[in-house]
């Protein structure tokens, strides 16, 4: 009996320890089970899962509200906000709207030097207005209606009578009158409504020292966009029919 004591006491010994760890593992899963079964029950009581509830992006956070989400790559994509992520250029918006302005600002002075091109007239009516003379350096340049500009040639400039009319032009200081034939558009300053060539002033007494002259420009012949002609106010002169011979030989 003494000799089967210390044989008790050292089985015990190494069983002990083994008793102790199956009992803390059946404790843990005990646990484990309470855990999943509370899961279970405060899901069944809060009934199925919606989409809004899910975890995401667009989880109704302020970052999503206010686009602070949208940064990096994602703003660089977005059109006309470069500025704002990675891989914006620069400069580049401020560069486009600068050459923009100044696109804009040489229209304008285009638009300036010439303006619209004014209706069309066919109504043959007189008009009273300044004149002035086309410049020596315009000699051989191409008109509107495809002809060689001839200084010493009667020809005129308008941008309210049809090309072809023929008129007379009468310088309202001197009195004196010349017959022309509408080649060309212009003046492009306000206030005058015929070029003439040096010839043609210097038949009115228009001289390079008076520069414009007041002037009354009467059709005589208005061509028709039909390919018709209807004769205008100066067509009652007596002498209309040797002033558009006349005409006629300065072509």
């Amino acid at each position: 009996m003494k000799s089967l004591r210390p044989l008790l006491c050292h089985c015990l010994a190494a069983l002990l320890p083994l008793a102790c760890t199956l009992h803390a593992g059946a404790a843990s899963g005990s646990a484990a089970a309470k855990s999943a079964a509370a899961t279970k029950a405060s899901a069944a009581e809060r009934g199925p899962v919606k989409a809004a509830d899910k975890p995401g992006p667009r989880a109704g956070g302020t970052a999503y509200k206010t686009g602070a989400h949208r940064t990096g790559a994602t703003a660089a994509k977005s059109p006309g906000k470069r500025s704002a992520g990675v891989g914006a250029r620069p400069g580049g918006p401020a560069k486009a709207s600068a050459a923009r302005v100044a696109k804009q600002k040489r229209a304008g002075d285009v638009a300036k030097l010439r303006p619209a091109q004014a209706r069309l007239d066919f109504s043959g009516r007189k008009r009273v207005g300044q004149a002035s003379y086309y410049a020596r350096r315009f000699e051989g340049r191409r008109m509107a209606d495809g002809s060689r500009m001839r200084l010493n040639h009667h020809n005129a400039a308008s941008r309210t009578l049809p090309l072809g009319t023929v008129a007379k032009v009468t310088n309202l200081k001197t009195g004196r009158s010349a017959v022309v034939k509408i080649q060309d558009r212009g003046p492009f300053v306000k206030g005058r409504i015929v070029d003439l060539s040096p010839a043609t002033a210097r038949a009115v007494g228009l001289s390079e020292k008076d520069g414009v002259a007041p002037v009354e420009v009467t059709p005589i012949a208005v061509p028709m966009p039909d390919g018709s002609t209807r004769p205008g106010e100066g067509a009652r002169d007596p002498m209309a029919r040797t002033q558009l011979a006349r005409a006629r030989d300065d072509d």
